[in-house]
């Protein structure tokens, strides 16, 4: 290579760098403000996402989210299935309640119709304890009558049967202080003594006082409350007893004695029965 072109190559070369320093040196400086400014963005973005509380989206922070976000939906799933199941309870629930409510409107229907019944049987027992009021009003003086007429009985019956019945005629004497029903029980329980009396012969043992004043124990059979014959334990005494106002009255008779005392033994089946003549007096004013 001769000088000449040596010369021409360094020349060019030298105008080529420098053409070159010319053009690139603003290039480089432009570049290296771009640089800057992009470095300031991303300073700035992240200060900004800092300040916003927004992660940096990097890969540990992305792994982050997906966790979060599945264990989100999961938890959505779970909540999703809690609200079917509690929607299907609900709706069992209102089954039931609806059932109950039928159930209920049956039972007031029920009640109502009863209602109406119970107000038409208090009604009648209204009427009824009315008519018992008034049928009752009226027993008390019937009450009061038959307590009377038996209160007369008891001077009419043996000494033997009224000894028997002193307790219930006592509570004829007390009968303003005894209910309906016990007096109606004391009642029909004398008539039904003296009623059955009446219908029987009986036997029995009395102190009598004797036509010679003097008292003694006589063996007595009555037949019903309207004759009797007595007959002393030594056979020598007897009599005829009639009901009187004040009592039995005995006439007596010493000659009936041994008929009198065969009739006792015939009728306590101590002897063979057999026919026996007595004298019988009736009296027309007996009650």
């Amino acid at each position: 290579m001769s000088e000449h072109n040596v010369t021409v190559k360094i020349t060019r070369s030298f105008f080529i760098g420098l053409l070159l320093a010319g053009w690139v040196k603003p290039l480089l400086h432009a570049e290296e403000n771009k640089s800057h400014r992009y470095e300031k963005m991303v300073a700035a973005h992240k200060t900004a996402r800092h300040e916003l509380h927004y992660p940096i989206a990097d890969t540990m922070t992305l792994d982050k989210l997906v966790r979060h976000l599945t264990e989100i939906q999961q938890q959505v799933e779970l909540e999703k299935q809690a609200g079917q199941e509690e929607q299907s309870r609900l709706e069992r629930m209102e089954a039931l309640l609806v059932k109950e409510k039928a159930l209920l409107k049956k039972e007031i229907r029920t009640m109502e119709q009863n209602k109406h019944a119970n107000r038409a049987k208090r009604i009648k027992w209204r009427a009824e304890q009315e008519r018992y009021r008034r049928v009752l009003a009226a027993s008390q003086v019937q009450l009061k009558q038959a307590e009377e007429d038996l209160l007369k009985w008891k001077t009419k019956l043996p000494s033997s049967l009224a000894k028997e019945m002193e307790k219930m005629f006592d509570q004829l004497k007390t009968a303003g202080n005894r209910s309906v029903s016990q007096r109606l029980q004391t009642i029909t329980g004398l008539y039904a003594k003296i009623e059955l009396y009446q219908k029987s012969i009986n036997t029995a043992k009395e102190v009598l006082v004797g036509d010679d004043g003097k008292q003694r124990e006589y063996a007595v059979i009555y037949l019903g409350l309207a004759q009797g014959y007595c007959v002393s334990v030594d056979n020598r005494q007897a009599g005829i007893g009639r009901p009187g106002i004040n009592g039995w009255q005995w006439e007596w008779r010493s000659d009936l004695a041994v008929k009198v005392r065969k009739c006792i033994a015939y009728h306590e089946h101590r002897q063979i029965a057999d026919f026996v003549l007595l004298p019988v007096k009736v009296e027309r004013d007996l009650p």
